[in-house]
């Protein structure tokens, strides 16, 4: 074994040895599988009288959404929804509540949602929409028109989503895909979960080194300071990307262990209707998480190398968890384009699945490129920056 992979392993055992790292790990696993069985848990409530457990009710619905698995939304299905919505009596306020709801309109309520999501009407207008499958489709279009003005795309960028339109079979076949749904729904509270624990953990790579006067100590092997930064920092990527697929395979399980794993290759726009690119409902989720791991490496560089400029693990906690959360409540206005676009590309904000399925693209060497494309590369190249500006940061530093 050579001196670089024992020191390799010395560094990775160093952070895998700190108690807060396994509390603080611990802590989040909880947090993640309790943000994905959260649908499944308490009771339904109605003017204080105990409906029905979530539990059940979920189950109730995944029966029939499993019973239309596989069917066209055409015509025909949508005049079935429409048909059983009817029988509920107008001027409902709770109407969820009414047995006709529960006997005939229940058993489409995927479908009632999937109009909505798709038109942009609300409940209301849902209710007293007439059954058309071209209007449909054709108010779907009015949607993105006018989400691709909101965004202040350009013209060539119109054309592109346009194309992808154009890749999509239409119309949709309507599937179940609850357990990647809430993979989908609870990325952010994952991703954020992800990001502290890095923060956490590898806020005193560096720092300790020098506030407990063992830099000599590593210095001592033959290799000098350049070398063992690089071994350092490679060390803390490798246990960002542990941590990262940690949490990542553990959310798919539970996920999938309490909701299914049907509906991989089902169309991406069932889930997320107003986003034009061609991909199904399982090629979304890897996107996503994938993009979770980008943004977990990028932010674990810019922490360790923040941690040498600091010397102060606190310090560097608490600026970077102050970015993170700063990066998530403050919006930058579409108008201010170029900013805007960059803003949603913080790792803080990549991590929401209207940053990652943004409509806005990037022109590369002619190419229209999506966000989640050119992201892991602009990720890769500033971590890169960091690391060297790290590594100057680490060898001007004077040992005593």
């Amino acid at each position: 074994m050579t001196n670089f992979t024992m020191l390799y392993k010395y560094e990775l055992k160093k952070i895998l040895r700190r108690k807060i790292v396994w509390v603080s790990t611990a802590i989040i696993l909880i947090i993640i599988a309790f943000t994905i069985a959260a649908s499944l848990l308490g009771t339904c409530y109605a003017d204080g009288v105990e409906i029905d457990t979530n539990y059940h009710m979920f189950h109730v619905d995944k029966e029939y959404q499993q019973s239309l698995d596989g069917r066209v939304i055409d015509q025909a299905l949508l005049e079935e929804m429409k048909a059983g919505y009817d029988k509920i009596p107008s001027g409902t306020e709770k109407y969820t509540l009414m047995k006709e709801y529960q006997i005939y309109a229940r058993p489409y309520s995927a479908i009632f949602n999937f109009v909505r999501s798709t038109t942009g009407m609300d409940v209301s207008e849902t209710m007293q929409w007439t059954a058309d499958e071209q209007d449909m489709y054709a108010k779907r279009q009015a949607m993105m028109e006018r989400k691709w003005d909101s965004y202040l795309l350009s013209q060539r960028e119109k054309d592109f989503w346009k194309e992808q339109e154009m890749k999509i079979e239409w119309p949709l076949k309507f599937r179940y895909k609850e357990g990647y749904w809430q993979l989908f729904d609870c990325l952010s509270t994952i991703g954020l979960m992800s990001l502290f624990a890095i923060t956490i953990s590898l806020s005193g790579v560096f720092p300790e080194e020098h506030t407990r006067k063992t830099d000599q100590l590593i210095l001592s092997s033959r290799f000098g300071k350049k070398d063992i930064y690089w071994i350092k920092l490679l060390a803390g990527i490798s246990f960002t990307l542990m941590i990262s697929l940690l949490f990542t395979m553990v959310s798919f399980g539970i996920s999938f262990a309490l909701y299914g794993m049907e509906g991989f290759s089902s169309a991406f726009q069932l889930m997320w209707a107003d986003y034009s690119y061609p991909i199904s409902v399982g090629e979304a989720i890897f996107i996503s998480y994938g993009m979770m791991v980008a943004a977990c490496i990028i932010t674990g560089v810019f922490v360790m190398v923040l941690s040498e400029l600091l010397r102060n693990s606190i310090g560097t906690l608490a600026l970077v968890m102050g970015m993170i959360i700063l990066s998530m409540f403050l919006n930058i206005p579409v108008q201010y384009r170029v900013i805007s676009q960059l803003w949603s590309y913080l790792p803080g904000e990549f991590i929401a699945v209207w940053s990652i399925f943004n409509p806005q693209a990037v022109s590369v060497f002619g190419k229209i490129c999506v966000s989640w494309q050119v992201v892991p590369v602009i990720y890769l190249l500033i971590s890169g920056v960091i690391s060297f500006m790290g590594k100057k940061i680490y060898m001007d530093y004077q040992y005593e």
